[in-house]
């Protein structure tokens, strides 16, 4: 399972690079093409960025079950990890964190909920 994981984490890393560089190279040829008449250069434009933001969302997705099912495996409790809360609170972070730190970020914010979560039971 964490092979798999793993293999699928560095897929995705590779997906959004090249969605990043299709992202880049397009964004360029707008600014300097200005738009065809019939929109085909924004609407494709429009295009890689959802695709983009769907890769990106898969990514967090995949890196975050991972962290769960190895929590899981080394036998701590993972009840209390929700991935898709975690999804909406980065997505409300004033500040916008780059993808390939979201490891580290979703890292810090579990430890916070297990922290938070422990808190509560003791209460």
């Amino acid at each position: 399972q964490i092979l798999l994981k793993n293999e699928t984490i560095k897929r995705l890393r590779k997906d959004i690079k090249t969605y990043k560089r299709m992202y880049e190279s397009n964004s360029q040829n707008k600014n300097k093409t200005n738009v065809n008449m019939n929109g085909n250069s924004e609407n494709r434009y429009d295009e890689l960025l959802s695709q983009l933001q769907i890769l990106k969302q898969k990514y967090f997705y995949s890196v975050a079950v991972g962290m769960k099912l190895q929590m899981q495996y080394s036998g701590e409790k993972v009840h209390f990890f929700n991935v898709d809360d975690l999804y909406t609170e980065l997505q409300e972070l004033p500040e916008q964190i780059p993808w390939f730190e979201w490891p580290k970020w979703l890292d810090s914010a579990v430890q916070r909920q297990k922290r938070d979560y422990e808190l509560n039971k003791q209460l």
